[in-house]
């Protein structure tokens, strides 16, 4: 069972833990005696598009495309612009920006972020004399649910929350050892920036709370259709609690029956008046039924399984596979925005984007984990919800290009990849659920839209040769001709369409006309020294990139692999040694790096880029990716108004399938094990210049010996397990869900005589091939909390959370750099303070290790730290206390050499610190392992104050402080406690963040 714990800590928003059933979801999170569970439903999140049935589209009289906003011009008249920009001097990445976006030239282009009304956010409230200093939310990622408890000396209150997988809503069973331990609950709208458009009315009975939230389709109360006024969305919201019989005292909420040791509650959220109510009380009346089913649904759902000797990334692989089946959007009443960017998990706002279908890279990346995971009918949403764009597409294709058919950009003008792109899961799903009709009638159908559209819109040189004039890689510019990424996607839409053709016994002919724009497509453009691929023939050859799209040979289109001819391999390593050092950090672009390096068989490279240029940015403890974390902010949110920026889907896929690539992989063969982590990372660049620096700076990426996977995919219909033990496969076992054709390149461990063999065999559906003998996992010793270190900032990441890890945390927050956008800023720590015992050699690599600054290949080591005892102030050493006498020394000899000891008093003293005029931060750490503490910090000077709160015994409080030096000279930090209590001292960190000059 895998689990994403925090125990004996608070959490937020940020890191709140999911549950979902396809459409509806909730995150759920405890603080100050409040347990937060907010609801999320895609049929009302998407209520402002118009509903893509023929039914609805009767009566819309506004077409998507006469939107002025979207500024849509033909393809003829971009194709003069282009012409016309293409004479001036500094043709470039601005021209792109200046023909798509004129609007935006010569300024800053205005965010407002993208708002939807809250569903609502149910708050269940603690008595105040619960002690949560014990306490432990874990989300059970197999089962589904999520638990909570806390409480101690037999004072213990408890609730199980789930959404049922077959019906919309939130159930949450509740216990309490002791009479009135839950309070109440009430439920808020937690955000109200952006949200003025929308009434919000609250109903509050014996049993109930209610939100009903309205507004029009395109929030303005005047719209009409046909003459007659709009009928306003209804959004319904709902807590229910039978037991309840009183009303919480100052707010609108419900008491908890006071004398019960158990009772349930349930919320809902749907769209239409009246509706959440008859919801609830369904969930009511089938409770036991309900949890039956849902357990049933995700043991059925868990056909696969992964088993790594890294637990951090097999964790993260579990969850993430989790999360897609929470999220996919399976029965919502808008399948085109199937999972959208974000997922269920958009709970605040505004955010930046919506959690709506992007195009270019993003919504693709978000599904590439469904299908080697072992579930191609998430691979189906895809497909259902990329379909119902068929209109559209074609009424884009008839404004833009004035013709019929299907325009390979929509919905992004000159992005020709996008639709080849997407039409590749099109195909994927055929492979690996053996549709035929499908096939036949939904895929094959659009892939040959899309080639005729491709052969009128190219022009064909004087040796045959089809170009595209205009052509984009998404986001990146310059409006170019024949980009790498789009011509790789015509050559896969072509290689599927001909095989496609074969299998549905289409005339020879049509097969015929494909493989001669096959053989006639131009060659991927190459720098000038012809060692890697570029982005077009108009970029120059260093081209930092928003996309790693020159990879698209690699992956996802697969032309280019590991089994490749050596020149063509070797251009493949090059472009991906360059896009790893040139590449935007963000969401999905590392994904696609780590993806390519599996499949070019570079298990370690794909490993370490997957964790040094995703992971060790964007990970929340909670396992959720994002876009900004306290260690890194996207590029795209820097000079944009604040946003509550939500989890991103786009790193589920990048996470699974990484891990998925790695295990198994099938081209022309079935390979098992085929990027497994050797250890071995020759691939990547060397960062360092000395050789005694490399262990330090590189971190551990150790091969994987012992690796184990059950009911992965391949291509096909055959579901594959393999285990691999001391270095070996010695188990591979293949069942094919259809009668096909199987070829299993058979390791040499497993043949007769030592050598690989390729196994061909014609099976049945429900045939199996077994070889070798499987063993049973070793009985480990799993950590609650996962730590990843992170190799070239240091920084750790968690999965879950412990009382140790806000001190890791705000002990890396001022010892390791900042990701700010696509350069990691550094931290200048001139000082720190560890204060206690001076007379011990002590050992701090386990608290935070050596700072490092990477200039060029120079490495330097920066800020160890300063034993301080009883030190009386002196203008020689320029720090020190005004009144030792008041001080004494403790040391308990654990949990590491910086805690272990300490300063402690009960009388008020001070740190006095000589600084020169400039702008700083503190970090004050103060605990105890066996006794209580509460220490007050605060800086005199300038009236900063933070009162302590009593911390238990091994716990710490990390204060940071930021101070304001006008003048060179002492800076004075306060320490103080309360009555019959100690203050104490461990450490202080000093950062300076500028000089005032």
């Amino acid at each position: 069972m895998h689990q994403v714990v925090f125990r004996n800590v608070p959490n937020d928003w940020h890191n709140a833990l999911p549950v979902g059933n396809g459409k509806m979801g909730a995150m759920i999170f405890f603080r100050d005696h409040e347990l937060h569970i907010a609801l999320n439903h895609y049929d009302c999140y998407y209520h402002v598009l118009p509903k893509k049935t023929k039914d609805d589209r009767k009566d819309q009289k506004k077409s998507t495309f006469d939107d002025p906003a979207r500024m849509l011009r033909t393809y003829e008249e971009l194709r003069q612009a282009v012409l016309e920009e293409r004479k001036t001097e500094d043709y470039g990445r601005a021209h792109y920006l200046n023909i798509l976006h004129p609007e935006q030239t010569g300024k800053r282009p205005a965010y407002k972020g993208s708002s939807y009304p809250m569903a609502g956010e149910i708050v269940l409230y603690l008595d105040e004399n619960v002690d949560t200093s014990i306490s432990c939310l874990r989300l059970a990622i197999e089962e589904g649910k999520v638990y909570f408890c806390t409480g101690k000396n037999g004072k213990t209150a408890e609730a199980k929350i789930f959404v049922p997988k077959t019906e919309d809503g939130v159930i949450i069973d509740m216990k309490q050892s002791a009479n009135g331990l839950w309070k109440e609950a009430s439920m808020t709208t937690p955000s109200k920036r952006g949200q003025g458009g929308y009434h919000v009315a609250t109903e509050v009975t014996e049993h109930i709370i209610c939100f009903r939230t309205s507004f029009q389709q395109d929030k303005t109360a005047a719209n009409t259709i046909k003459g007659e006024e709009v009928t306003p969305f209804i959004q319904e919201t709902v807590f229910y609690l039978q037991e309840s019989g009183n009303h919480g005292e100052g707010r609108e909420s419900l008491c908890f029956p006071e004398e019960s040791k158990q009772f349930t509650a349930f919320a809902a959220v749907v769209p239409g008046e009246g509706t959440a109510v008859k919801q609830v009380k369904y969930l009511e009346s089938r409770r036991k039924e309900l949890e039956h089913i849902h357990d049933n649904a995700w043991n059925q759902f868990w056909t696969s399984s992964v088993r790594l000797p890294d637990y951090f990334l097999e964790t993260l692989w579990h969850l993430h596979v989790y999360l897609m089946e929470c999220s996919s959007g399976r029965g919502s009443a808008y399948p085109e925005q199937a999972c959208g960017l974000s997922g269920l998990w958009d709970i605040r706002r505004p955010n930046m984007w919506g959690s709506m279908w992007y195009w270019d890279a993003n919504i693709q990346t978000a599904f590439y984990g469904t299908y080697s995971s072992g579930h191609p009918e998430l691979l189906k949403i895809f497909c259902d919800g990329y379909l119902a764009y068929e209109e559209e597409i074609r009424e884009y294709t008839k404004k833009v290009y004035g013709t019929e058919g299907w325009a390979l950009d929509y919905p992004h003008t000159l992005y020709h990849c996008i639709q080849p792109w997407c039409a590749q899961f099109l195909w994927l799903y055929y492979q690996y659920s053996g549709d035929k009709k499908f096939l036949e009638k939904k895929a094959y159908p659009v892939m040959r839209e899309q080639i005729r559209f491709f052969k009128w819109l190219a022009k064909i040189d004087e040796n045959g040769i089809f170009h595209l004039e205009l052509d984009i890689c998404p986001e990146q510019g310059t409006i170019g001709s024949d980009t790498v990424i789009t011509i790789a996607c015509i050559k896969k839409l072509l290689a599927m369409a001909i095989e496609a053709a074969g299998i549905l016994n289409r005339p020879e002919c049509e097969a015929a006309e494909m493989r001669d724009v096959l053989l006639n497509l131009p060659k991927y453009s190459l720098t000038s020294d012809g060692k890697r691929w570029k982005d077009s023939p108009e970029v120059n050859d260093n081209l930092f990139m928003r996309h790693p799209s020159v990879l698209m040979p690699v992956f996802p289109a697969g032309e280019v692999t590991w089994e490749s001819d050596k020149t063509v391999r070797e251009i493949a390593e090059e472009t991906l040694k360059y896009a790893v050092d040139h590449t935007e950090i963000g969401t999905f672009g590392p994904g696609w790096l780590s993806m390519a390096a599996a499949n070019l068989k570079k298990g370690t490279s794909a490993q370490r880029i997957l964790y040094e240029k995703l992971l060790d940015y964007e990970l929340h403890s909670n396992g959720l990716g994002y876009e900004e974390s306290e260690r890194f902010i996207n590029y795209c949110h820097i000079t944009k108004p604040a946003h509550e920026l939500p989890p991103m889907m786009e790193v589920s896929g990048c996470i699974v399938n990484t891990v998925n690539l790695m295990l198994l992989q099938a081209e022309d063969a079935i390979h098992i094990f085929p990027a497994i982590p050797d250890g071995d990372d020759g691939f990547m660049g060397k960062i360092v210049q000395y050789r005694e620096d490399e262990d330090e700076v590189a971190g551990e990426y150790p091969d994987w010996k012992e690796a184990a996977f059950t009911g992965l995919m391949a291509p096909g219909g055959f579901i594959v397990s393999a285990q691999r033990r001391e270095g070996r496969t010695i188990y591979v076992c293949v069942e094919s869900t259809r009668e096909n054709c199987l070829k299993l390149q058979v390791p040499g461990e497993l043949s007769d005589n030592g050598k690989p063999y390729l196994l061909q065999r014609q099976m049945k559906q429900g045939e199996r091939v077994v070889l070798g003998k499987k063993y049973g996992p070793p009985v480990l010793a799993l950590p609650e909390v996962s730590i990843h270190k992170a190799a070239r900032t240091h920084r750790r990441i968690f999965i879950g959370e412990n009382e140790d890890t806000g001190f890791y945390k705000a002990v890396d927050s001022f010892t390791c750099s900042y990701g700010f956008a696509n350069e990691n800023r550094s931290m200048s720590t001139p000082y720190i303070f560890d204060f206690g015992r001076t007379d011990v050699i002590k050992d701090y690599d386990p608290v935070y290790l050596r700072q490092s600054y990477l200039n060029g290949q120079a490495l330097v080591y920066a800020a160890g730290p300063q034993s301080v005892g009883i030190q009386a102030y002196s203008d020689d050493m320029g720090y020190g206390f005004p009144n030792p006498q008041v001080i004494a020394i403790k040391d308990r000899e654990r949990p590491d050499d910086l805690r272990r000891d300490f300063l402690e008093g009960s009388e008020q003293t001070e740190f006095l610190l000589e600084l020169p005029k400039g702008k700083y931060d503190f970090l004050v750490i103060s605990g105890d392992e066996e006794e209580d503490s509460l220490t007050t910090v605060s800086l005199p000077e300038q009236g900063t104050r933070m009162e302590g709160a009593i911390i238990k015994a091994g716990r710490y409080q990390c204060r940071i402080l930021p101070y304001i030096q006008q003048r060179d000279g002492l800076a004075s930090i306060r320490l103080e406690t309360g009555k019959g209590m100690k203050w104490k001292l461990n450490a202080i960190f000093v950062n300076k963040e500028y000089a005032f000059l």
